[in-house]
């Protein structure tokens, strides 16, 4: 589900990662990361192998998805980071997150719109529910990087709220789960392995730098990290 938590990062924000973060950062940010993802390749295949991972590849691991939460919250998409860490921190607590990308993104302004006449309509008949729901909602990387990272599949409910002179107010939310596809459902689910892999950064060859949502899911069999709940709510008037 979380895709969510942190897809593409651009290369301008990598390289201040890589002055103010690690080696494994540096060297993303230069473009020069064959070494970086030829062990993450061998990192994936260990998880898809169920093999044991050294305190050597869980450090580098932490310190990879480390330096992305940074990267993603020094270009501004604090959202995806505050999840990233979060996720890192392993406390498994909900979190809740600002409702800005949401309002801001032309899709769900869309689902707001179409929400707000369906209970403008149930009022007048005086058949207002209790919950309403948008259709699935699904955001690419091109159309809004920001909420992509952190949202990229979700619906919007909408609570309908009366007020004391007798209109409405309407409660909006996104209710998710911060959690990656594990390999053994990715097989299930597509007939092989590696198919859901995230990019990030690309260099001038045109390399993309990508790690599996397995290998971020297998986070939480390591001890590196643990699923945990979201929420986004924000308020308007009908």
């Amino acid at each position: 589900m979380i895709r969510c938590l942190y897809r593409l990062f651009y290369l301008s924000a990598i390289l201040v990662i890589g002055l103010l973060a690690s080696c494994t950062a540096s060297k993303i940010a230069s473009g020069d990361f064959a070494e970086i993802q030829a062990r993450v390749d061998a990192l994936e295949k260990k998880a898809i192998e169920k093999k044991e991972f050294s305190q050597d590849d869980k450090a580098f691991l932490k310190d990879l998805y480390s330096s992305l939460a940074f990267g993603g919250r020094f270009i501004g998409h604090n959202e995806a980071a505050d999840m990233l860490e979060r996720y890192l921190a392993g406390t498994g607590e909900s979190l809740r997150l600002g409702s800005g990308a949401y309002e801001a993104n032309a899709k769900v302004k869309a689902a707001m719109e179409k929400l707000k006449s369906r209970i403008r309509a149930d009022a007048a008949r005086g058949k207002v529910r209790d919950k309403y729901s948008s259709d699935r909602i699904t955001v690419t990387v091109s159309e809004d990087a920001r909420l992509f990272y952190f949202s990229n599949v979700f619906f919007v409910m909408a609570i309908p709220e009366k007020t004391a002179d007798g209109r409405y107010r309407i409660r909006f939310r996104v209710d998710l789960t911060a959690r990656f596809i594990s390999y053994a459902e990715e097989k299930a689910r597509y007939g092989k392995y590696g198919r859901v892999r995230t990019p990030f950064v690309k260099n001038d060859k045109g390399e993309v730098f990508t790690l599996d949502d397995g290998l971020s899911q297998y986070l939480t069999v390591i001890g590196l990290a643990k699923v945990f709940d979201y929420y986004s709510e924000w308020t308007v008037n009908l």
